[in-house]
């Protein structure tokens, strides 16, 4: 694959947003919108989209509000505060009633946000956050996912419209990695964070899928980037490594937010 198409792959990586019908030239926001901060970092970590937009986003870190709000990933942001990952925080929001997402009906409570929704988070994150970034590009490594030489091991889903999930590339299990309703996006996504890389679906596979792996790693000796390896392996995919650019978020300034 040549420089050109690498760094083509990578703008569609890091810039481009998912197709959505709800973009709009002026960033919206929420029109009612709460930020609290968490004491008790033990409870679930979940985010909620419901009818109309409304989101609820529960235990969740600086770091992880940033990453859902610009669809980057953890290797791609820099100069975040010692606290990004520390301070867990609660968001209830609205947008408002003139806004498209009014007629908006997610396909489960789990379903990803929008990009209006994306917008609009963003926007609060500026507003309640303080936070200032801007745009840089370094080089680095880029996985490209495409079919291996077996046929892909995916089955329908079981139960359509359910929560979407991909466990057991963390770790911490009995060596099973396994998915639900897991779409091509998600799933590149999931890739992507362990292996600490941009990892860009040319498999031409549409989804949603299930999927379980058994053995993909041994928990005495797990390894994120290994057991990355494995599961695309045994999943019938393979990954090529090539170079190519890769557009950082570099955090200006960021503020915790005080309580509402």
């Amino acid at each position: 694959m040549t420089n050109t198409s690498i760094a083509t792959f990578l703008f569609t990586f890091v810039v481009a947003p998912h197709g959505s019908s709800f973009a709009q030239n002026t960033p919206p926001q929420f029109e009612i919108a709460t930020v609290k901060p968490m004491e008790l970092r033990g409870h679930n970590i979940v985010l909620f989209d419901f009818p109309g937009g409304r989101v609820l986003i529960s235990n969740y870190s600086f770091q992880m509000l940033l990453e859902e709000a610009l669809e980057v990933r953890r290797f791609q942001v820099m100069g975040a505060p010692t606290w990004k990952d520390s301070d867990p925080f609660m968001i209830q929001a609205k947008p408002p009633e003139s806004s498209k997402l009014s007629s908006f009906r997610p396909s489960n409570p789990e379903a990803p946000l929008v990009e209006e929704q994306r917008q609009m988070l963003l926007a609060l994150l500026r507003d309640r956050f303080q936070l200032k970034f801007h745009r840089d590009s370094k080089e680095g490594l880029v996985c490209l996912l495409t079919k291996g030489d077996k046929e892909p091991k995916f089955e329908p889903p079981k139960h359509p419209g359910g929560r979407m999930f991909f466990a057991g590339l963390g770790g911490g299990g009995d060596g099973t990695v396994s998915g639900e309703n897991a779409t091509m996006d998600f799933i590149t996504l999931q890739i992507s964070r362990s292996m600490r890389a941009p990892v860009l679906d040319r498999t031409g596979l549409t989804g949603p899928f299930d999927f379980k792996l058994e053995h993909i790693y041994d928990p005495g000796e797990y390894d994120q980037v290994t057991t990355a390896q494995r599961t695309v392996h045994d999943l019938g995919l393979k990954l090529e490594r090539s170079r190519g650019p890769i557009e950082t978020i570099v955090i200006d300034h960021v503020e915790r937010p005080s309580p509402n």
